[in-house]
């Protein structure tokens, strides 16, 4: 968890990784070497946690599993990729390893969509902007007048087929609100076989009233589209989600366009102003599902409306869960459903999106003014304490799970005002629980005779300065080593890895360790007692860097840190023993940390296993 997107920020301290003097003094005891100077090559963070992983393996552990920026792959995307006016950001990974952002362009002042636009990518930095992907358009309205029919809400997915199927809104503004016009908005999609390069012909699957359809293919192949219903003749606001499917690879859908959709998940809000007569609404909206590991059962985040008085809405994020089969009950009338489990109203904020890594953990992002997220458990419940992702105001953002240890993130930045607004996008780690490997470990600052597909942690959210760290054991010791990536080396640089037992009430304890060094060595190694202080140590510890410090003239390429220290003076419990990691940028000023290192709370800290 990167302090800088959550905003807690902190002096280096003594509970966290106190600033030495360079070159400071060295814990008593041990073979403990000087730094030496030489060329060092680091490993990337995208070559390693590579190990097979079965599904769910992090399902028990995922209260220490967080999301770390990926500092490199912060960006705005503006003009320069065709941005204009942008909401509702959505980012979809292809097979060949294409990148499709997907947007509608509103007027300077905000409002729905009239036109979605789209740009391809290979490496999440340089966008070619393809033009529109669904245009509005003049018809003759139901009502025999002239019209512009707007597009709004684009999304997609690649199909098992490899076809990658995008969709939309539309509607018709002057028609909108009437149910005999209900021909007039709708929903469309087109295909795309050469990863976004051409398309086929759009074909409207459903019309009535709709906004922000999700797609979804079941293991048979069977494309569901799910959509906020909107009947705004009875509700002035959406009316639960409603689905279509298709069984032939979206020739022809069921119920088909005319007919009334399945109506899946709603239930009711009271509405104190009585909008269309009514004193109750449905609501539901904004689906985004998932299929949970493993499993036929299906989870969707949703926004729900929970009020309104004198016009002002009122909005919280839940959790729906189909049944156990995947087979959803068509609600009939003023039915409601499903009811029971599901996690009612249990965050404030709208724009939900939901997804989940192989490992088990389920992120549901949202927004409250900023981008939040949080962790959840397997079956997606249970989440933890939201955070945020981007520091500035946003809104209705998205992500998408890129591979088995990163996601990349997507929101609407209007900091510099609507005319100059732009899509914030970036990449975001999975740290979780590491297994130490078994490997023949020489401490010698060389990682040459570590594995490439070892478990590792990354940190590298507040500047271009990042590191990756890993953990080996044998039967005696533990191993960790630590690589710092860092072009302008300075005295004043500082990284600690921090070790504590599991149990002790989830603190730090007697027998808590903290390693603290930089690029000129070894700092200290410290144990807790109510603050850090130097212990005795066995340990063997050996530190190289490659560059020059305080030369600001050159390019330095970083530091290494490996170290051997003896189990028994660690608090290993059934294999496990607790980890968390900082470095401080004296360059930026910046301090970043796995999880806060300024509390004792350990409660959250990934694990090192199979020691």
């Amino acid at each position: 968890m990167n302090l800088i997107i959550i905003g807690l920020i902190c002096l280096i301290s003594a509970s966290a990784c106190d600033k030495g003097t360079a070159g400071g003094d060295k814990p008593t005891g041990g073979n403990l070497e000087p730094s030496v100077k030489k060329e060092l090559s680091f490993t990337d963070i995208g070559k390693l946690n590579t190990k097979a992983q079965n599904m769910n393996s992090h399902a028990l552990d995922y209260r220490r599993s967080h999301l770390e920026m990926i500092y490199g792959t912060y960006q705005q995307v503006g003009s320069s990729a065709g941005v204009r006016w942008p909401s509702y950001p959505r980012i979809n990974r292809m097979d060949d390893g294409t990148y499709i952002l997907t947007w509608q362009n509103n007027t300077a002042s905000g409002g729905n969509g009239k036109d979605t636009h789209y740009a391809l990518s290979k490496d999440l930095k340089n966008w070619d902007y393809k033009g529109f992907l669904f245009q509005s358009r003049k018809i003759t309205s139901s009502a025999g007048k002239d019209a512009i029919q707007q597009m709004t809400n684009a999304n997609g997915i690649q199909l098992s087929d490899g076809r990658y199927m995008a969709i939309a809104s539309f509607w018709t503004p002057d028609t909108y609100n009437k149910e005999s016009y209900r021909k007039d908005q709708g929903l469309v999609i087109k295909f795309t076989s050469d990863h976004g390069e051409s398309w086929t012909a759009e074909q409207v699957i459903y019309t009535g009233p709709n906004w922000e359809a999700h797609v979804m293919e079941t293991p048979t192949g069977q494309i569901q589209v799910y959509f906020s219903e909107s009947r705004p003749w009875i509700s002035g606001s959406h009316s639960g989600t409603s689905l279509i499917v298709s069984d032939d690879g979206g020739k022809t859908w069921t119920p088909s366009p005319g007919q009334d959709p399945w109506r899946v998940m709603r239930k009711k809000w009271t509405d104190q102003d009585a909008v269309g007569g009514f004193d109750w609404k449905f609501t539901y909206q904004m689906p985004v599902g998932i299929r949970l590991n493993g499993m036929d059962k299906m989870a969707f985040s949703m926004e729900c409306v929970t009020s309104r008085v004198k016009g002002a809405q009122t909005h919280a994020i839940s959790v729906v869960y189909s049944p156990d089969d995947g087979k959803w009950v068509h609600l009939q009338g003023e039915e409601i459903g499903p009811t029971g489990e599901n996690l009612e109203n249990f965050l404030n904020g709208t724009a939900p999106y939901l997804g989940q890594f192989r490992s088990g953990e389920t992120v549901l992002t949202y927004s409250k003014s900023q981008m939040k997220y949080a962790i959840g458990d397997a079956k997606a419940g249970n989440f933890s304490e939201p955070v945020n992702l981007f520091s500035h105001n946003g809104g209705w953002p998205g992500f998408c799970i890129d591979s088995p240890h990163t996601l990349v993130a997507v929101d609407r930045n209007a900091s510099n005002g609507n005319d100059a607004a732009t899509i914030t996008l970036a990449q975001f780690y999975l740290n979780h629980s590491i297994r130490a490997s078994k490997r023949d470990i020489q401490v010698d600052a060389d990682a040459s005779d570590w594995g490439a597909d070892d478990d590792a942690l990354y940190l590298g959210a507040v500047s271009n300065v990042s590191a990756v760290v890993r953990a080996s054991a044998d039967a005696a010791n533990l191993y960790l080593l630590m690589e710092v990536k860092d072009s302008e080396l300075a005295d004043d640089d500082q990284c600690c890895i921090f070790l504590s037992a599991e149990g002790d009430n989830a603190r730090l304890g007697g027998t808590s360790r903290r390693i603290r060094f930089n690029a000129n060595g070894l700092k200290s190694i410290d144990k807790y007692a109510g603050g850090w202080t130097k212990t005795e140590s066995a340990a063997k510890a050996k530190v190289a860097y490659d560059g020059t410090l305080n030369q600001k003239d050159d390019s330095d390429k970083g530091y290494v840190l490996e170290i051997s220290i003896p189990k028994s003076e660690l608090s290993i419990s059934d294999g496990r023993l607790l980890v968390n990691a900082l470095l401080f940028d004296a360059v930026a000023a910046r301090e970043d940390a796995i999880v806060n290192s300024a509390t004792t709370d350990t409660s959250t800290w990934p694990a090192i296993t199979e020691l």
